[in-house]
């Protein structure tokens, strides 16, 4: 009887250690094997990540160099074209027509615009992006992201005055002329242009620490 019971208790502590020893060095082999696996997973993980991540660069780099001076052909040619519109005013029999008045300001928005876009395209795109000029100082950019918005509000308000001057022509025929005189004919061209600058470099300036108040306006 003693016998069987030393042979029992002998059998039931090697059962236990042969338990205990399966349940400690399994999990942790299997554990170690995952992280193993992870890490290795990881690190093929990231260089592929890293190689794409050159990759795409470099292809958003090229698109860029090739992509954006072909804008800027386009602005250069818009700019040309509304500056020969402009220089037509020597050529056109005064006094000039509101109707013709507005026109030739809208060409000059359209300049504006064009230059200001194709500037802007150099500075915030083509430098930084596609040849990895970057600058410490970026209130000049966001300058002229201020001048760009404000140039499409400028073209959009001119074209704007022109429906409402063509509405009031043919709304109002015996009073067109004593309302669209020189003068308001010129003060409303005034008005299409200042607002909407000042209106824009007033709001990139009215939020403490970002915009202009910001140091080196790199908060906006």
């Amino acid at each position: 009887m003693e016998v069987s019971t030393d042979n029992y208790l002998h059998n039931m502590l090697q059962q236990q250690t042969e338990n205990s020893t399966y349940d400690y060095f399994t999990p942790s082999y299997q554990r170690n094997y995952e992280h193993w696996n992870f890490t290795n997973n990881s690190n093929v993980t990231t260089t592929n990540d890293s190689f794409r991540d050159r990759s795409a660069d470099e292809t958003i780099k090229r698109m860029y160099q090739v992509v954006v001076p072909t804008l800027l052909i386009f602005c250069i040619i818009s700019i040309a074209i509304n500056i020969r519109i402009l220089i037509a005013i020597y050529w056109i029999r005064r006094p000039l027509s509101p109707t013709l008045h507005i026109s030739l300001s809208l060409a000059g928005a359209d300049a504006y615009t064009s230059l200001v876009f194709g500037t802007g395209l150099v500075v915030n795109s083509l430098l930084p992006i596609g040849f990895d000029i970057s600058f410490q100082n970026i209130c000049f950019a966001l300058f002229l992201e201020t001048q760009r918005l404000a140039g499409i509000i400028v073209t959009v308000a001119h074209l704007l005055t022109l429906a409402c001057n063509h509405y009031l022509g043919i709304l109002r025929p015996l009073h067109y002329l004593s309302i669209m005189t020189h003068r308001n004919t010129t003060i409303c061209i005034i008005i299409l242009w200042i607002l909407p600058i000042l209106y824009f470099l007033v709001y990139f300036s009215s939020i403490e620490g970002q915009g202009f108040q910001s140091e080196y306006c790199r908060r906006y």
